[in-house]
């Protein structure tokens, strides 16, 4: 039903792209016990806007958590090693030997 009433203001074009660049959201209020519905016109741009930041957050969240889990177990792996080397009996054996 939406898309109808889109289509009816702004016919769209070959690619289905609306050629007014709006695009209209629909909703609900509740006022009084009473269901209102609610149709409101938003510049497309501020749509594409909206979702591109939406976008970038997630996808920025999502490489900041993959860094951080590489990085920490990088860490882990060379502490590990380091402490691995030190309690071995040559690292220990030659510890005796420095002056």
């Amino acid at each position: 039903m939406l898309h109808n009433l889109v289509s009816k203001w702004a016919p769209a074009d070959h690619l289905g792209r609306y050629r007014v660049g709006v695009v209209f959201l629909a909703g609900s209020l509740v006022v009084d016990r009473v269901v209102v519905p609610v149709v409101v016109p938003v510049a497309d741009r501020a749509v594409d806007q909206a979702v591109g930041r939406a976008v970038g957050r997630a996808v920025g969240r999502a490489v900041d958590q993959a860094v951080g889990r590489a990085v920490g177990r990088a860490v882990d792996q060379a502490v590990d090693q380091a402490v691995g080397q030190a309690g071995s009996p040559d690292f220990q054996a030659e510890a005796h030997l420095a002056p």
